[in-house]
């Protein structure tokens, strides 16, 4: 019952949220906007994508490091729930980075004048992300060993967060980004954001963030509900192997001839 209604609760969040996004002023007005892209399009308005943007970023790093926990907890305590926790929260990152990289995209063409820029470091490092952990997928497959599998897709996905970790906030602030570095917040820490901008943006950080863990139960239960029913199956149709005897060996007092004759 609970779950239900946090699902309908979800669904008028985010239907709010998007509903807001085009129905209200752009978060940025048009004079501060950057205007060094395509003038067809007001910078402004595309602007809102901001709104989609950044929040989708922040699920798929919630995601990863949310992967990373389940991982040790995995070579903690060697329970493949545990594997399974970890690989869907990966798959739910992997998802919303992608989305992330294509907002970025058209947000580039529409301010900056470009699809893609290899010197844009936030940019190149969220593809390096999607490909280190498109490569994470790849590997996991390739082994067939459920242990083996699990514990190698621990250690990577560990490896992987803390990478992910250093390209997405340590990087862009040791080198030059054209992107924003006060939309949420200035150098200060105070919010930059007015009434409006931080009510919409808020609430769709928390309609992501709802989306990827509704995602992730409703993945990982079925993935339990799979491991479960082939535990069973492979219960049921196991069949002990069969003991052979050897044949007896002949006896050594035993007539050679199979009859006594002198």
């Amino acid at each position: 019952m609970i779950s239900a209604a946090l699902k309908w609760l979800l669904m008028a969040l985010m239907s709010v949220m998007i509903i807001a996004v085009f129905m209200t002023s752009s978060p940025m007005s048009e004079a501060k906007a950057l205007v060094t892209g395509d003038v067809s399009v007001d910078p402004a308005k595309i602007y809102r994508i901001m709104y989609f943007h950044v929040p989708q970023a922040i699920t798929a790093t919630l995601a990863f490091i949310m992967a990373m926990a389940f991982a040790l907890a995995y070579l903690a305590k060697r329970d493949i729930k545990y594997d399974i926790y970890s690989f869907r929260a990966n798959q739910c990152g992997m998802l919303f980075a992608i989305l992330a990289l294509l907002t970025g995209i058209i947000f580039a063409r529409y301010t900056w004048g470009f699809w893609w820029d290899w010197s844009e470091v936030r940019m190149t490092s969220m593809l390096v992300l999607t490909l280190m952990y498109g490569g994470y997928f790849s590997l996991r497959s390739s082994i067939a060993d459920r242990d083996k599998r699990a514990a190698l897709s621990a250690v990577m996905s560990c490896l992987f967060t803390l990478a992910g970790v250093f390209l997405m906030f340590v990087v862009p602030r040791i080198a030059a980004s054209r992107h924003p570095t006060d939309s949420i917040v200035d150098s200060s820490g105070s919010l930059t954001m007015s009434t409006n901008v931080g009510l919409i943006f808020f609430a769709s950080v928390l309609s992501f963030i709802g989306l990827f863990i509704w995602i992730w139960r409703v993945s990982s239960r079925l993935s339990l509900l799979e491991l479960k029913r082939e535990r069973k199956s492979t219960a049921k149709s196991g069949v002990l192997p069969r003991i052979v005897e050897a044949p007896a060996a002949a006896s050594p007092t035993a007539p050679a001839g199979g009859g006594a004759g002198s």
